[in-house]
């Protein structure tokens, strides 16, 4: 039977998220019909082209106003009024949340739960524990659909997670995924609620990246090595490493380009460090670009570095994307000790690890790699192996739909049984 999953997003696309996005065009590959839930319309100028092969209907949620918010509940509950029991649930949670964005996260919930009612959706599932799961356990308690979520990183270990939603949606959701093994073993320590709780990692296509790969392997070979980092320009990816490890590979007289590709906050920091050390020669930030030509550019380097730290909010990363794409594409990656990184690259296997905050053994990692190619090379082939066993979309995805159509029948059999009660009430008194 075929199952309709609504996925509710906090803002949907983004072009830091490619793994929704990716996880989106397998689940429908596979035969799941996805509906979309965005509580903000995308801020972004540029998208994935991969975009317009998405065939689920997004829809974007009233939020200008409070007063729209309440307008477009209002019209669509005026027919048919909520449950007030069910409502009732729902208005303690969000009372009890007690934050600014409280009654609009209330309404939104409500008004996910109608039109998740009308649209036939079997399941919600929401990416991140942040309001996009909150509104997904609001829409749960307005209508009593099942729903789920994904915790990653952010929501997990930033100074400004939400602990007691984190804990709410675990005992409530019918399940939740997390994206690395690091990440389980924290959330089981939250206690009650986390029996649901399983890892699945992200994926990538590893088919359309091996034509991407193809086109790269006929290049022929460079005598200025090309290295390349991606990410946001914020405190986490450590970018402030990499430049500095670069001025030390600068003044040792090695011969290399570096381009960061990425945007964001952190970008004046960046470019002052890039004039001070006087890097700019060797040291180039591309700023953002489309998904396509991030892969062609990272196919077409001879080494990935990635130098991400916890921030000093807490902030990280749990499984960078670029580092299991850059493995899939052969490409021989740098990255450090953080955990969650340790389950992507082994050292001196699938790539090389170095110490958090470290641009001295970041450069001393990228040397043996810029000049060793038979280890280079060695290293690149592992790593797509490993690439190819453990990251697979096909399979990860696949995971998750088994949990979504599970869920689904779970529901299913709940929604039978009390029919059947309610025939058997209706039957008796009939009788009396």
């Amino acid at each position: 039977m075929s199952i309709r999953i609504g996925y509710v997003l906090k803002m949907f696309p983004r072009l830091s998220e490619t793994f929704v996005l990716n996880e989106l065009l397998e689940l429908e590959a596979q035969g799941v019909e996805v509906e979309i839930f965005s509580l903000m319309p995308p801020t972004e100028p540029r998208f994935h082209a991969e975009l317009s092969r998405l065939r689920a209907e997004i829809t974007y949620l009233p939020r200008a106003n409070l007063a729209e918010v309440w307008e477009a509940t209002r019209g669509l509950y005026r027919a048919d009024p909520i449950d007030e029991r069910r409502f009732g649930a729902a208005f303690a949670h969000a009372l009890a949340a007690a934050d600014r964005d409280s009654l609009r996260t209330l309404l939104h919930g409500a008004l996910i739960a109608r039109m998740a009612e009308e649209r036939c959706v079997d399941h919600l599932h929401a990416h991140f524990a942040t309001s996009a799961t909150r509104a997904a356990l609001l829409a749960h308690l307005c209508s009593g659909i099942s729903f789920s979520f994904t915790a990653h990183a952010k929501d997990i270990y930033h100074q400004s997670a939400d602990g007691a939603l984190l804990a709410e949606a675990l005992q409530r959701a019918a399940f939740a995924v997390t994206v690395t093994d690091q990440n389980l073993r924290h959330l089981r320590t939250l206690g009650s609620g986390t029996d649901q709780l399983r890892r699945i990692y992200n994926g990538v296509r590893l088919d359309s990246l091996s034509e991407i790969r193809s086109v790269a392997a006929a290049r022929p070979h460079r005598k200025v090595p090309r290295l390349i980092s991606v990410g946001r320009l914020v405190e986490k990816k450590g970018f402030l490493y990499l430049i500095e490890a670069c001025a030390l590979l600068k003044a040792q007289g090695l011969p290399f380009q570096c381009q960061i590709i990425g945007r964001g906050e952190g970008e004046a920091v960046l470019r002052a460090a890039i004039d001070r050390l006087e890097v700019g020669d060797v040291v180039e930030l591309l700023g953002s670009q489309p998904h396509d030509r991030v892969l062609e550019a990272v196919a077409d380097s001879d080494l990935m570095i990635l130098p991400c730290i916890v921030g000093q909010d807490g902030n990280r990363d749990a499984l960078p994307t670029v580092l299991l794409e850059a493995m899939a594409l052969r490409v021989a990656v740098v990255s450090t000790d953080l955990e969650g990184v340790t389950e992507i690259v082994d050292h001196e296997i699938t790539g090389l690890l170095v110490p958090q905050k470290d641009g001295a053994s970041l450069a001393v990692a990228m040397r043996r790699f810029i000049v060793d190619v038979a280890l280079r090379d060695r290293c690149a082939e592992a790593g797509q192996r490993k690439a190819e066993r453990l990251f697979n979309i096909q399979h990860n995805v696949g995971q998750l739909a088994d949990l979504f159509a599970l869920a689904a029948e779970q529901r299913r059999q709940g929604m039978n049984r009390a029919l059947a009660s309610l025939s058997v009430v209706a039957a008796a008194g009939k009788s009396d």
